[in-house]
Formats: structure tokens, sequence, C-alpha cells
């Protein structure tokens, strides 16, 4: 438990219970699952902001090197890409991402299983929806979700109990491992 960082939030204001619980829900993965991360989602969403950042710069870089009037079609055409290239990171965010805050490998003996987190809290809602779902190396997909109210993993100053969600997490993710076969 000592390796976990204390967490403290506005325990009125769901976004930030929601990415507190996150958080740590990332912690116990990291340091108590054996396998890796895999910001694989978070490495293409930031792949296309950096093309979007580049046409922005190239645009401006552009334009001080000829001034406006002969600039306006690379300005327009630099406006335009950025404005694409952030529609489209919008739409990779909602149909791609959806709600996954941890992608993590797990090493199951020579086996992988990817496992994939997300989770929502409602705006005016005090519980906490998890969705686990795993993928093994045939491409077998096993998903469960569970929902336990927030305050069970709070005190009243909004600090994170964390031995709590974690004793959570993990019955949660033992009902999703996949048994190993007997021979």
């Amino acid at each position: 438990m000592s390796d976990f960082k204390v967490i403290k939030v506005d325990r009125f204001y769901s976004k930030a219970v929601k990415d507190g619980f996150d958080d740590i829900v990332r912690q116990i993965f990291n340091n108590r699952v054996e396998g890796k991360e895999d910001f694989r989602y978070f490495d293409q969403r930031l792949l296309i902001s950096t093309i979007a950042v580049l046409f922005s710069g190239f645009g401006c870089g552009y334009d001080y090197y000829d001034p406006y009037p002969n600039s306006k079609y690379v300005l327009a055409t630099c406006s335009i890409m950025y404005f694409i290239l952030t529609g489209l990171m919008q739409l990779y965010q909602w149909y791609v991402e959806k709600d996954i805050f941890l992608v993590f490998n797990e090493k199951v003996g020579r086996k992988d299983l990817k496992w994939e987190i997300s989770s929502t809290i409602g705006k005016y809602d005090n519980i906490y929806k998890i969705e686990f779902k795993t993928i093994n190396d045939q491409g077998a997909v096993q998903e469960y979700k569970a929902e336990k109210c927030c305050s069970t993993f709070m005190d009243v100053n909004g600090q994170v109990l964390v031995q709590f969600l974690e004793e959570w997490i993990m019955k949660c993710r033992s009902e999703v491992k996949p048994e190993k076969k007997s021979s």
C-alpha cells in the first residue's frame, strides 16, 4: 500500500472523482499485475495533434516569410487542414479511444492478455461504473462490467481510500481473468 500516492479530490465534482479513481486503478495495474502499460491510443492522438500543430506552424512561418496578401492560399490551406485534423482527433476520441483510460498487456505464462479498462461517472451521479475488456492471443474477447457507489472508496474529506478500491478492482479482475485449463 505504501507505493500508492495519496489522492484527494473534490467529492462533489464527479469528473475529478472519476479521474482520481482512474489514476488509482492505473497504479494498481502497474504495481500489482505483471506486464506493462500500452500507450498506443494516446500516442496516436498525440501524432494527430502534432501534425495539426505542424500545419499551423508552417502557416505562421510562411506568413512571416511572405506576408499576407501573397500567403493567403497557404494560410487558408493550413487553417483548413488544422481544423480538419482537430475534427479527426475528436472523432478518434469518440469512436476509437472511447472512455478507455488504461490499456495493459499482461503476461500470463507465455501468452499475452490485453486489458482495456474504461470507466464513467454521470454528471450528477455517485455510481462509479468500470468496464474490463480482455483480448487474448487468439482474439477472443471477454467483458466484465461492475459498478459501485463512490462513497465506498472515499472519506468525507475527499481522500480516496486506496485499500477498498484496490480490493474491489482485484476482485473484478479475478472475475474476468480466464481460467487455466487443467491437463
